[in-house]
């Protein structure tokens, strides 16, 4: 009987010591969106534990209104604070103002202040490198509040700024200097009025909030990416201005997504501003722009770019309820390809719906990209939304059929999401 029970042992053993635990991180990757299987592998077995917190853990939320916690979440703030592992394994913070304040328990929001429970909590985050900021309102915060906020992520190199506003640039400015080692910036339905004072007149907002821009202290010195998206056109032109006067700009990817019947007016300053630095291009063409507008713009790229990649992006979804997007998206297009240096680039990805295809200047635009002015051309990929009823095979055929030149010449890369 021991010698059956060791024998056992001994089968068992071998096992776990020859099975890898790359293997077992593996499997836990591939079910790293279902939290209830995440949690289970987390009790399977404790060499499981790590990388099953990696992803229960990588992104956390903190809802809040005006630097304080939430009354739906203190309980697991509460939590959170007991458990210093959680906080450990967060790479990534997201930071949303709520609304509803009052509106889940009245009473508790009315009469707990729970700001200093915001701020033990947020300490625990110091170390993470990317922040989403959603619906910050940046102007409600107390002066004070803004400068602890500005002090709170020091090792941030990747931020997202959603549906936010600001007195006026230079406030957004002087909360752009916190983060030093900012690399990526994403800049999204954000507002200000035209100046200071104007906002506090109209807002009702406390003037004395305003957080002035320090001294010595250059916003965006280390970006390397910008997006900026549905922005005004003065929000555009400002934060292009802001880039003209940095000192050196090492921006080398930007994505722009212009304001409903905007042609890229700010594009010529962005290009200047970034200079010949600019190495990947996205533009979202939406239903209102102008081939021709756009063909303006882009003849503002400096003479020595050294653009490597181009994106389109068929980014209208309202319009297409009202018009066939391709009659936009693809002359567009073409404007585009006509008109800018092609010595370098490797890669045009066209971000778009399969029913795109049909418009007979997708055929020119394959054309085009089969002429000499491409030589540098290895890849067309085709990224399709809204494939419902599509296959993968029947998107390769339709794209391959559109596009038979690039087609032909092995360019052709399909996807779909």
């Amino acid at each position: 009987m021991r010698l059956h029970s060791g024998s056992e042992a001994g089968i068992w053993g071998a096992q776990r010591r020859v099975f890898p635990q790359e293997l077992a991180d593996q499997i836990i990757d591939e079910v790293r969106v279902d939290r209830g299987t995440l949690k289970s592998c987390a009790l399977t077995a404790r060499a499981w534990l790590p990388r099953a917190r990696y992803h229960l853990h990588r992104t956390v939320t903190l809802y809040h209104q005006n630097c304080r916690i939430h009354p739906s979440q203190v309980d697991k703030v509460y939590k959170l604070l007991s458990l210093p592992v959680v906080s450990e394994y967060t790479q990534e913070l997201l930071l949303e103002g709520k609304t509803d304040y009052g509106l889940l328990h009245p009473d508790e929001a009315n009469t707990v202040d729970y700001g200093d429970l915001f701020w033990r909590a947020l300490a625990r985050f110091t170390h993470v490198q990317t922040l989403r900021l959603t619906r910050l309102f940046w102007v409600s915060h107390k002066l004070e509040n803004k400068n602890r906020l500005c002090e709170a992520f020091p090792s941030v190199t990747d931020l997202d700024v959603y549906m936010s506003d600001f007195a006026d640039a230079q406030e957004f400015l002087s909360f752009l200097t916190a983060f030093p080692l900012l690399i990526r910036l994403k800049v999204e339905r954000v507002f200000w009025a035209k100046s200071a004072q104007e906002w506090y007149a109209t807002s009702g907002s406390d003037p004395s909030s305003y957080r002035r821009l320090p001294p010595n202290k250059t916003p965006g010195s280390a970006l390397r990416h910008l997006q900026v998206q549905h922005c005004d056109v003065l929000i555009m032109k400002d934060i292009a201005n802001r880039l003209v006067a940095l000192p050196e700009s090492l921006i080398e990817t930007l994505h722009l997504s212009p304001p409903d019947g905007d042609d890229f007016e700010a594009l010529p300053l962005y290009f200047g501003a970034i200079g010949t630095n600019l190495k990947h291009l996205t533009l979202a063409l939406e239903f209102s722009v102008k081939e021709n507008t756009l063909r303006r713009a882009i003849a503002s790229l400096e003479a020595d770019t050294r653009l490597e990649s181009l994106t389109f992006l068929a980014n209208y979804e309202l319009g297409r309820k009202f018009i066939k997007a391709a009659l936009m998206f693809w002359p567009c297009v073409k404007a585009v390809l006509t008109a800018i240096r092609t010595e370098h680039i490797h890669t045009i990805r066209f971000e778009c719906h399969p029913e795109d295809l049909e418009d007979s200047i997708a055929h020119e635009v394959d054309e085009l990209l089969g002429h000499s002015r491409f030589k540098t051309l290895t890849t067309v990929a085709f990224a399709f939304a809204a494939v419902n009823g599509y296959s993968l095979e029947e998107l390769v055929e339709m794209a391959g059929a559109a596009f038979l030149s690039t087609f032909a010449l092995g360019y052709l890369a399909i996807s779909a999401f």
